[in-house]
Parts: C-alpha cells; structure tokens; sequence
C-alpha cells in the first residue's frame, strides 16, 4: 500500500454530509440508529467498505444498548438505505464471523459498486387516519333485564 493511503500521526475524524442529514430517513432515525450508523463509519477506513464487521451483540456493547434493540437498528438503518449487508453473520462450532456491512454513500470496497445513496428516496410510510370505515357501523344498545325504571325503583327504594 503506498503512502499517500497512510495517515501517519494524524487524527482521525469521521466526516457525516450535511446533505444526507437533511434528508427524511436522517431525520426520521431515532439517536441509537444515527449513533450506530456514526460508529460504522468511524469504522470506515477509506479502504474497507464493505468489509467493516459488526456485530448486534458488539453495536450493543458499544451503545449501551440491548442486543435487541442493536438489531432492531440495524434493520432499520438497511430498510431506510444507509446500509446493506455485505455478508451475513456466521456462529456454528467452527466459525464466529460477525456481519460485515457497507455504506451505501461511498464506493463499495468488497463489489466495486458506485454509491447508491439510497436513503435519498426513502419515504415515510402513509398511515390510514381512519381504519373502520364510518357507515353501517354501530354498537346496538344493551338492554338489561328490567329496564333502568326498575333499577331507579331499587335504588329509590
């Protein structure tokens, strides 16, 4: 690898584009997708997209959070487009390879892909504002046995 790749005794940084922050995925994120997604690409070397493993139970250690909700993140970062899975997660007697994943902003390492920037298009889902429909829908009053004229006799005495 030559030089020019190198960062010799320089600090590192990890750069987020204002123009994907101002998209509707970013700001639709809750704060343990957008801090997953900010260690995934402090994971990014220049170099390894496509390639930088993670696992849901080391996301959670990182975050503080559970392996659950990691994973529930981690579906969702996919679903809105700012990551794919470059290669799924392997655990039996003879292997333990985590997940390695790809940023979908920068070239892909592992494939040679150009970025796709998918989360540009994502949208929020439409909600149905009223899912019973209004006509030929009622609840019959219930008639007790006796009447209310007899339960003001009872309670009149």
């Amino acid at each position: 690898m030559s030089s020019k790749y190198k960062r010799k005794g320089k600090a590192k940084f990890v750069q987020i584009w204002e123009r994907m922050c101002k998209t509707e995925a970013w700001r639709e994120s809750s704060l343990a997708e957008k801090q997953l997604y900010f260690e995934l690409k402090r994971k990014f070397n220049g170099l390894n997209n496509g390639y930088i493993a993670m696992s849901c139970r080391q996301a959670a250690d990182l975050l503080g959070i559970g392996k659950s909700t990691a994973s529930r993140c981690f579906a969702t970062l996919q679903e809105r487009g700012f990551i794919v899975m470059a290669k799924a997660s392997a655990f039996n007697m003879k292997q333990h390879d985590a997940a390695e994943w790809a940023l979908t902003e920068v070239k892909n390492d592992r494939t040679g892909a150009l970025p796709t920037h998918a989360y540009k298009e994502w949208k929020r889902p439409a909600v149905e504002k009223n899912t019973v429909p209004q006509q030929g829908r009622h609840v019959p009053p219930q008639v007790r046995q006796g009447g209310f004229e007899a339960e003001r006799r009872v309670a009149n005495g």
